[in-house]
């Protein structure tokens, strides 16, 4: 036996216990000492794929993907890094909103644009100008509305699947709006917010509410009120682009 091959590491039927019961292929057997850590990384990844629990970097990149067309989506999922774990619904794949199923677990991603100047410029500043008048519940058309429509449909036809709501900016608002409507999980980056009090949102219908707002970022400035209402609110005070870019929280 060679000198690099000297030197091993037994991984035993216990150590993968818990890898196995969720990757059938995982093999107990002895491996050389240099090989480990690519063998591990391989172990890594799968856990990862089997995951229940959307990463924030995830969300994050699943909030960038919404601002491309409903054709370009699927080829923007590589270079995002989303494409091994997640799926388009081809059904609920259109201008304002994208619903990404996770591939190994029940998890269902309902993501929500924000403004897009080239994509809807009306329709979008219209929708950001109820939220500065803090006037973006009333009514019963407009983004707010159709996304919650959209999403509710959503949630009827996949009953038993965890929905979650994520969105950056406007879609960041319309994003909370939907979860505190429907009771469901939501993920709001950088949301645009009303400095007239806190949103104007109904009473919370149940789920966990999460509020990301980047250091001096006057858009979203605001939105650290909600911890008034039971959101919990992330400050990232580490910036790497500009305050208000969904890249900063990657």
């Amino acid at each position: 036996m060679t000198t690099e091959y000297k030197s091993t590491v037994q991984t035993t039927l216990a150590d993968r216990t818990s890898t196995r019961a969720r990757i059938p292929w995982a093999p107990a057997y002895t491996q050389p000492v240099e090989a480990q850590g690519a063998y591990q990384a391989r172990i890594d990844r799968q856990e990862a794929a089997y995951r229940t629990e959307p990463t924030q970097s995830e969300r994050a990149h699943a909030a960038e993907l919404a601002y491309f067309a409903p054709e370009k989506r699927h080829a923007e999922m590589q270079r995002l890094g989303l494409l091994e774990n997640y799926g388009i619904d081809a059904n609920h794949n259109m201008e304002s909103l994208v619903v990404l199923h996770h591939r190994h677990s029940k998890h269902t991603l309902v993501i929500h644009r924000g403004t897009s100047l080239e994509r809807s410029p009306v329709q979008d500043l219209m929708s950001d100008a109820n939220i500065v008048a803090n006037t973006f519940n009333k009514g019963h058309f407009g983004r707010f509305q159709s996304s919650l429509v959209q999403t509710k449909q959503v949630m009827r036809k996949y009953k038993d699947r965890t929905i979650e709501n994520v969105g950056h900016s406007l879609g960041g608002t319309t994003a909370h709006y939907v979860g505190m409507q429907t009771g469901t999980d939501s993920h709001a980056f950088n949301p645009g917010h009303s400095w007239i009090g806190t949103w104007n949102t109904p009473d919370n219908k149940g789920g966990q509410h999460h509020v990301y707002v980047t250091d001096k970022d006057w858009i979203s400035e605001a939105a650290k009120r909600e911890s008034s209402k039971g959101a919990i609110v992330h400050v990232n005070q580490d910036k790497v682009g500009r305050p208000h870019s969904i890249e900063n929280w990657y």
